[in-house]
């Protein structure tokens, strides 16, 4: 039996459409964090350079010196694959292109599997908790949050981001002035053709991964661009195969990644209520 061919157009066709996915479609928190790519070990080290202060000198006397605290977070570098089979009877069966559908399936699944990385790091232990209190997500929350970011002189620069649970999304258009805020998904690749909205400067999505959606105990997470790092050490790659035992193709889905929390005073989780009613 003659084993079935791609032309190589067929396969860089495939090649730029998990790249395209997997950017637009999987992951939306890529583009929100610090990351290091195509790292070569099993894990690396992100550098943490502290606060200095500055004071006065007396006339012929020495500079006083800040003495800058430095320290680091190591973060583990994993590897993830999503595999899928296609019987070359069912391609002959169906005029949909089951080898394009496969290939955007398990981009977007690598990008949503990003995006769980990324949730965790921020969530794991975090110092900064407002709790749920039995209500919903409020406007005051939302205020005390970037309270607590300001207090701790997180830069107030267009970096920060508000992670929402669908719920939580839905009690913050109840606020006249969210729903009048800049819509900014344009301005975002990541974001491309999401609702994203900037609100007292910090930019503002849903997202159906959060921890606790849908309960009491929901988890909204506020969070500056350099308090979380993410590692690429293999970006997302797909290679098919034929497997004659099969008589079938096999497509391998594979990257390597990792993400870890930097910054402990750059993140906020938000506690709210799912199951308050919408008004």
């Amino acid at each position: 039996m003659s084993t079935p061919t791609i032309d190589l157009a067929f396969i860089k066709q495939f090649e730029s459409e998990s790249h395209i996915a997997y950017q637009q479609k999987g992951s939306k928190l890529r583009g929100m964090v610090r990351r290091k790519v195509h790292l070569v070990g099993t894990e690396t080290r992100f550098p943490k350079y502290g606060k200095g202060s500055a004071g006065k000198k007396t006339r012929h006397g020495k500079i006083p010196v800040m003495n800058v605290p430095h320290d680091h977070v190591d973060c583990p570098i994993e590897d993830d694959y999503a595999g899928e089979w296609i019987d070359e009877a069912d391609m002959r069966k169906t005029n949909v292109s089951e080898k394009s559908n496969a290939t955007s399936a398990a981009a977007m699944a690598m990008g949503r599997l990003t995006d769980q990385y990324l949730i965790d790091a921020l969530e794991q232990s975090a110092p900064q908790v407002i709790a749920a209190g039995g209500t919903a997500m409020t406007r005051s929350k939302i205020v005390e949050g970037v309270e607590i970011l300001n207090d701790n002189e997180v830069p107030d620069d267009g970096n920060r981001f508000c992670l929402l649970t669908p719920r939580s999304w839905s009690k913050m258009l109840e606020i006249k002035e969210f729903v009048e805020a800049e819509t900014v998904g344009a301005m975002f690749p990541y974001l491309k053709n999401t609702e994203a909205r900037r609100y007292l400067n910090t930019t503002f999505i849903s997202h159906g991964m959060l921890t606790g959606k849908k309960t009491s105990t929901a988890q909204n997470i506020m969070f500056h661009t350099s308090a979380i790092g993410m590692v690429e050490g293999k970006s997302i790659s797909q290679k098919w195969s034929w497997e004659n035992q099969h008589d079938s193709w096999f497509l391998n889905t594979s990257m390597s990644l990792g993400a870890v929390r930097i910054d402990d005073e750059g993140v906020v989780v938000i506690g709210s209520d799912d199951t308050v009613a919408i008004a």
